[in-house]
């Protein structure tokens, strides 16, 4: 179950055929967690540089 937490960034990832997140972050570092469990899986087609 997923909490609902007012005011910060939460990003969720479901993978095709499913119906429940097989990643979720909350928190200011919720997308460079999110690239790293991509990168983990495969799923990134190309390299991208962000300059944060």
């Amino acid at each position: 179950m997923l909490r609902v937490r007012q005011g910060y960034p939460t990003l969720f990832f479901i993978e095709a055929g499913q119906k429940e997140p097989s990643f979720q972050q909350i928190g200011s570092n919720a997308l460079h967690a999110m690239r790293r469990f991509m990168e983990g899986k495969g799923l990134l087609r190309r390299q991208v540089k962000a300059e944060l």
